[in-house]
């Protein structure tokens, strides 16, 4: 099955600073409660659901693919936003040092379809775009994703209802529709 994960990473503890974080990235967020890390970092998050597991000395945040697909940065941190979808073998991340961006990668089904800025030292040594995701958030958290407890406390929070990505109205084809008998009488009197 493999891994279908999307998030942020950060260089920076913001536990107990919680606030400041939201400010920062610009989520409106409220906490619901205390879960394990396993949970936090399953696949396919609800894109209602923000979770959030505090390294010594970093953040990772959890989210919807949706969210990831542009990049975040906090003023003088290191910010890598991700997403990784083994599934579709769809893979994109974004790096940034404070509001600078320096890498933005993205891949699907093995073609490379965007690659701008300098690649990222754990580009060189990775055999896959897995890895180098995988390997740049050890790069910023200073901690291994392989190496946290499934047990680990990690904090989920939900973004209040107006923050929630729009859900597009259904689309009405006219191809779509049943073809009534005044249609064919048009065309037959032409």
């Amino acid at each position: 099955m493999g891994f279908n994960v999307s998030g942020i990473a950060i260089n920076g503890n913001f536990q107990g600073r919680e606030e400041q974080l939201w400010e920062a990235l610009g989520f409106n967020v409220v906490f619901e409660k205390e879960i394990y890390f396993e949970e936090a970092s399953s696949n396919w998050k609800d894109d209602v659901l923000c979770d959030v597991y505090f390294t010594e000395k970093g953040t990772l945040i959890f989210l919807s693919m949706d969210r990831c697909i542009e990049g975040y940065s906090i003023p003088d941190q290191q910010c890598f936003t991700f997403a990784l979808s083994e599934t579709s073998m769809a893979f994109n991340f974004e790096y940034a040092e404070g509001s600078k961006v320096l890498r933005r990668f993205m891949e699907v089904n093995g073609e490379e379809l965007s690659a701008e800025g300098t690649p990222l030292a754990v580009e060189l040594n990775a055999p896959d775009s897995a890895d180098k995701i995988w390997n740049q958030i050890e790069v910023v958290l200073g901690t291994s994703f392989w190496s946290i407890d499934p047990a680990a406390k990690a904090y989920r929070y939900q973004f209040k209802a107006k923050e929630a990505a729009p859900v597009p109205a259904p689309v009405v084809s006219a191809v779509s529709q049943t073809p009534k008998s005044e249609d064919f009488e048009m065309l037959s009197s032409e």
